[in-house]
């Protein structure tokens, strides 16, 4: 979870750790003419991103043995689970209207650029706004943080992050697999990997790699040093949901939540039928 500290300190407020403190927090940036917790839910990534956190924090690694089809997805937590997202939207915890927002660039722009939102819901990669011209000015104009996603079933744990993956492929069906393994090593291992590394802030995962030194402001190294002391003490696991059908109907259900028109039980039950069909 990102948060605009200049915006919370000017409300004598803190980043929320907890469900109590992100209501506080919420109700508060309301009151202030500001908006609340960002959510981009027009986009479904964004909506699963932000429930399998919820799921994190809830019932542990357990949403993954119920994708094969070792536990249902009834399980009571995922339940409790499912009623925290509903509760999110009936308290007014995200933004009005977030189903009718993206990710990129309607929430991206409330935030990063006009800076009239309390906190944000993104991943890492938001790293790049300190080097994105277009809003260069914005940017420097406050300070900015990164959280985990609050403490929302209250037993004080943090819920692990999920991790994002990318990498390189040869088509088996090329006729110029020489040349693309040419353009991989170059991607991965050599010049390729720092450029990709300075422009996404991230370190490389190939260890022979040098690492790119950062031109950064000093709030931004202060943020790309969270990241990666969160990363380091927090156990990661799989972002997303192999099987498409069951990723479609999380996100119907999600939005079917959010507008009260199921309940949590039955949306447990519609993701359950969905894995076992």
């Amino acid at each position: 979870m990102w948060y605009n500290k200049t915006l919370l300190d000017s409300l004598d407020l803190e980043a929320p750790t907890n469900y109590e403190e992100l209501k506080k927090v919420s109700d508060t940036l309301r009151e202030a003419g500001k908006q609340p917790l960002l959510i981009g839910a027009k986009d479904s990534w964004v909506v699963i991103d932000t429930f399998q956190t919820i799921l994190n924090d809830f019932a542990g690694d357990k949403q993954y043995k119920a994708y094969n089809k070792e536990i249902p997805f009834t399980d009571s937590e995922f339940v409790d689970a499912f009623e925290m997202w509903q509760k999110l939207f009936k308290e007014k915890i995200f933004q009005d209207s977030a189903f009718s927002m993206t990710e990129y660039m309607d929430t991206y722009n409330q935030f990063n650029d006009e800076g009239i939102a309390g906190m944000w819901v993104n991943g890492a990669w938001n790293m790049d706004m300190y080097t994105n011209p277009e809003i260069e000015d914005s940017v420097a104009k406050n300070e900015w943080g990164i959280s985990y996603f609050p403490d929302l079933n209250g037993d004080g744990k943090q819920p692990n992050l999920l991790l994002t993956s990318g990498g390189f492929a040869i088509n088996k069906n090329s006729e110029e697999k020489e040349a693309a393994w040419e353009l991989i090593k170059f991607m991965a291992c050599d010049e390729g990997a720092v450029i990709e590394c300075q422009r996404t802030m991230a370190p490389s995962g190939y260890l022979n790699t040098p690492q790119p030194s950062y031109d950064l402001p000093e709030n931004g190294l202060k943020n790309l040093d969270t990241v990666n002391k969160l990363m380091a003490d927090q156990p990661l696991q799989f972002r997303g949901i192999n099987d498409p059908n069951v990723s479609e109907k999380m996100y119907e259900v999600l939005t079917k939540l959010a507008y009260e028109k199921i309940t949590p039980e039955d949306a447990a039950e519609e993701i359950d039928a969905v894995i076992n069909e």
